[in-house]
């Protein structure tokens, strides 16, 4: 911790300028993201065609629903590519006021978030997405059964 002290509009100050540097960051990674946006709503969708029957399809309701699907996976893919950045920009607001000795232990902790977000991912797509959606579907077609009788 340094022993110079900031008023407090100078820590409001850097903090905008920390925050916009992470909303460009998301801006940056939706444009990149969207470019590709076809391919990683295939690539979202893919258990659901595993476990839909061969002549099934998505249909969309209204007119921009597709448009804003996209939109949305583009957002969240866009923030996940900015992760290193806003990660970055969070460490350098608060590391100032950190003594060393918290700046180690901090610095060897934030290693976990990242496996552990990466093998809840992994789980959830392996695992529990699967079987929620073979329940759902499972659970329709008895439901569609029901109302046929």
């Amino acid at each position: 911790m340094t022993d110079d002290k900031q008023p407090f509009l100078s820590h409001l100050e850097e903090l905008r300028r920390r925050l916009v540097i992470c909303a460009i960051a998301i801006g940056i990674g939706f444009v990149f993201s969207y470019i590709f946006a076809k391919q990683l709503f295939s690539y979202l969708i893919l258990p659901l065609t595993k476990v839909l029957p061969d002549d099934s399809q998505l249909i969309f309701t209204n007119l921009p629903e597709m448009f804003i699907a996209y939109i949305k996976v583009a957002l969240v893919a866009g923030i996940i590519l900015a992760i290193p950045i806003i990660s970055y920009q969070l460490w350098m607001f608060l590391a100032p006021a950190l003594y060393q000795k918290e700046k180690n232990i901090s610095s060897l902790l934030s290693c976990f978030p990242v496996f552990s977000l990466q093998l809840a991912l992994y789980l959830d797509t392996l695992l529990f997405f699967l079987m929620a959606l073979n329940f759902l579907w499972v659970l329709q077609l008895k439901i569609f059964r029901r109302s046929l009788l």
